[in-house]
């Protein structure tokens, strides 16, 4: 089938290629297939976990199939509003965010892929990017298509710890390297928040 969505593992040795009905994962420096792993939905978006040894797909019927690439094993994350489009992986791949409607949905994958979801309901239209803080706060920024801008803390959460709003959506949102500021692309401007002291009213960036 036609090809949906890549991802390069964290290393750059292996590319996924998600298509309809399967993910194919190819091992680019021995040349060679690294195995095709068949879940029967189309697909919407691909993503590695920071270990590499954790593929989550979006599809299209509402659902997260998550494999562990090591072990050929899988596991459906059903519940959706619509197909989970954006994705996203904490940097100790403890969490997988993810969203295609308004809400995102926090995804805690320990033992048998964890818990049930926290669903993060903020936003007032379609959430475009999902974004990790690095460091060991897994600290989320998402950003939707009528320019707000919500970061979750653990400590607060369901709820947001800082709101911005952009006069357009964030085109793209980037963190450096403490997990203390955020830019957000909007336009043809640049905003950048500093989040080093916590804030609990929302402002303009």
């Amino acid at each position: 089938g036609a090809m949906a969505a890549l991802s390069w593992s964290p290393q750059g040795r292996l590319l996924a290629v998600a298509s309809r009905g399967c993910v194919q994962v190819g091992d680019l420096e021995e040349r060679k297939s690294a195995g095709t792993f068949e879940h029967g939905a189309p697909s919407v978006a691909l993503a590695w976990s920071p270990r590499g040894d954790v593929l989550a797909c979006g599809t299209m019927t509402k659902a997260l199939w998550m494999l562990r690439v090591d072990l050929g094993e899988s596991v459906w994350l059903p519940g959706f509003e619509a197909p989970p489009r954006v994705l996203s992986f904490s940097p100790d791949g403890g969490l997988l965010a993810a969203s295609g409607s308004n809400d995102v949905v926090l995804c805690p994958l320990v033992a048998d892929y964890g818990p049930e979801p926290i669903l993060l309901r903020f936003h007032a239209s379609l959430v475009t990017s999902v974004v990790f803080a690095p460091g060991t706060t897994p600290r989320l920024a998402s950003a939707a298509r009528d320019g707000t801008v919500a970061v979750f803390s653990p400590e607060d959460l369901p709820r947001p710890s800082s709101v911005f709003q952009l006069g357009e959506a964030a085109a793209a949102m980037a963190w450096d390297s403490t997990g203390r500021q955020l830019a957000m692309a909007a336009s043809k401007l640049v905003n950048r928040a500093s989040l080093a002291v916590r804030e609990s009213a929302p402002r303009t960036a």
